[in-house]
């Protein structure tokens, strides 16, 4: 790999089955994670479709994205992005929407 990626946290919304376990891989590969807050702020929630953005993405090359696409969990939407930049951002308001918008 070129670099060495900058992501240290890891927010993951819903503690159910696939919640706890994407939090306990990411726990084990080092990385800070959030897991309760959203339990906190709404419990209704935790049942709702769920969509991963990593951040910072921009500071990545094509390698690094490649390999951190390898590591993601299974059967979770997923899109790499950077506020900053504005990398991704188009592919998360897509994938959001189609979300959303599931019948």
């Amino acid at each position: 790999m070129a670099g060495k990626s900058n992501i240290r946290t890891v927010g993951v919304i819903g503690a159910g089955q696939m919640g706890n376990g994407i939090a306990h891989v990411c726990a084990l590969a080092g990385y800070d994670v959030l897991l309760n807050e959203l339990k906190q702020f709404s419990p209704e929630l935790l049942d709702k479709d769920r969509v991963l953005a990593v951040t910072k993405c921009d500071l990545l090359d094509d390698e690094l994205r490649a390999a951190i696409r390898k590591e993601l969990p299974k059967g979770v939407e997923t899109v790499l992005i950077s506020s900053v930049s504005g990398f991704g951002l188009p592919e998360l308001k897509d994938l959001l929407w189609k979300v959303l918008h599931r019948s």
